[in-house]
């Protein structure tokens, strides 16, 4: 039996927590990156979708950061 919070719930609340800091297009894009990418790793082991997804999303906020200037 797991104990913790699902990687399911891990996803949701990353999402949430990105919303709120979403305040120009970089961060659209680091949110709907990491999001999805995390979304879409949650069957790593270790429960390593929320780290994969941070480090896309980041990546990909910084990438666009460049990109929009």
């Amino acid at each position: 039996m797991a104990y913790g919070p699902s990687p399911r719930f891990c996803s949701a609340s990353y999402m949430a927590l990105l919303v709120l800091a979403v305040k120009d297009k970089p961060g659209i894009v680091a949110a709907v990156v990491g999001g999805r990418v995390a979304a879409a790793a949650i069957g790593l082991p270790y429960h390593l979708g929320l780290l994969v997804g941070t480090v896309a999303g980041t990546s990909a906020g910084i990438v666009s950061e460049r990109w929009f200037e």
